[in-house]
């Protein structure tokens, strides 16, 4: 066999002298594949975004349970909290307040930031006291949102839906394309597919409250005439809340009943009652707020 150097220095085109020595002398290089190069590229890629997710903070709120008198320290995450029979749960809202939790209750956190702080209570109850912001504090429940404004609050969810109960201060309920606000002493729900109800006084009637309800669930104008007739200066709140979802026919009688016990704004027209968000409605709604009836004399 012929030395592979000597036939190549026959070529026409001679390298550099010395060059075909140089690369005789050297081992041979192994070709790069390049699905290998993707492949490991790939992996890369893999192993930087599970150092990412696994790094991403989580969230959580600084909690109490108390099971048969014996505490522990634990904190309320995005997992569902379920308290068994004799357990209640006491959880830190940074620095605006704080949550009771009943026995029986399915609770978790949802957001919890400067912005927000915000917790789902699935079932059972809770209590809450909050000083803070308006809406900086909301709890969401299957079929409504609590939405705090400064206050003090039992929050109750059950099959058939959520009650609210304010005993200082204001919340708003929110769902179903309705919003209604509950001030101190007055109650209202939400129920599957229903808007939240209208609120009422814990004092009031149990006329009252049974009409509230029949135009609520079936808009029953027979209800609402009754309402009308049965509200005492107490339950101005209710019948400001009445004013944008009453047909347009019994809106007047309603307007002249809550002048007699709040008189509507300067410049007042009826045609503002249809819409709750109005400057006017507004401007009703706060001398509502400031109004402080005289007790109901007891016969």
């Amino acid at each position: 066999m012929s030395d592979p150097l000597e036939s190549l220095k026959q070529l026409k085109y001679q390298p550099q002298p010395g060059r075909w020595e140089r690369l005789a002398s050297q081992p041979p290089k192994r070709r790069s594949r390049p699905v290998l190069i993707v492949g490991g590229l790939l992996a890369a890629a893999l192993v930087a975004a599970g150092v990412f997710v696994g790094s991403r903070p989580s969230i959580s709120l600084p909690t109490e349970i108390v099971s048969n008198g014996v505490r522990r320290l634990t904190a309320l995450t995005p997992k569902w909290l379920e308290l068994g029979e004799g357990e209640s749960a006491t959880v830190t809202i940074a620095d605006i307040g704080t949550v009771t939790v009943d026995e029986g209750s399915r609770v978790r956190l949802k957001q919890t930031g400067p912005t927000q702080h915000r917790l789902e209570l699935q079932r059972g109850t809770l209590h809450a006291l909050v000083t803070a912001p308006p809406r900086l504090f909301v709890v969401d429940t299957p079929t409504a949102s609590a939405i705090d404004l400064g206050c003090a609050y039992t929050l109750e969810v059950t099959d058939a839906g959520s009650r609210l109960t304010v005993t200082s201060g204001l919340v708003s309920l929110e769902g179903k394309g309705r919003e209604v606000t509950v001030l101190a002493g007055m109650r209202a729900m939400s129920a599957p597919n229903r808007r939240p109800t209208t609120p009422v006084s814990l004092d009031a009637s149990a006329a009252l409250v049974d009409a509230i309800d029949r135009f609520d669930r079936v808009a029953d104008t027979t209800a609402l005439d009754a309402a009308v007739l049965l509200a005492r200066p107490q339950d101005a709140a209710t019948l400001w809340h009445l004013l944008p979802v009453a047909p347009p026919a019994q809106r007047a009688a309603l307007i002249a009943q809550l002048t007699a016990f709040v008189a509507p704004p300067a410049g007042w027209t009826d045609a503002a009652a249809a819409d709750a968000s109005s400057p006017l409605m507004q401007a009703w709604w706060a001398a509502i707020m400031a109004f402080e009836p005289q007790p109901t004399p007891t016969k």
